[in-house]
């Protein structure tokens, strides 16, 4: 699973831009559905909610080593208003 390996590092240092499943699945000359069947396998997330987790992961980082502005945060975490960010936050299923 050598593409996955790759994908997820494609992910990793592409987490502040723009990704979706087709981009990342371009990427690595794979169709979604391909990329979606063995990520999953491989990792067990699906991979957008991969990418969503990570985000929040690091967007907690950024409040916990005290970024002030939450609205910054949730932007930059991909989120349209904290209000959203907040409910992504407190819900498991991000």
């Amino acid at each position: 699973m050598r593409s996955i390996e790759n994908s997820l590092w494609f992910i990793e240092s592409e987490l502040q831009s723009e990704l979706d499943l087709g981009r990342v699945a371009q990427r690595f000359d794979l169709s979604p559905f391909a990329l979606s069947r063995y990520f999953s396998l491989t990792t067990g997330w699906p991979v957008m909610r991969y990418i969503r987790a990570r985000r929040l992961s690091d967007a907690a980082l950024a409040l916990r080593n005290g970024q002030p502005d939450i609205l910054q945060v949730a932007l930059t975490a991909g989120y349209g208003s904290h209000e959203a960010f907040t409910r992504a936050s407190l819900c498991r299923c991000a």
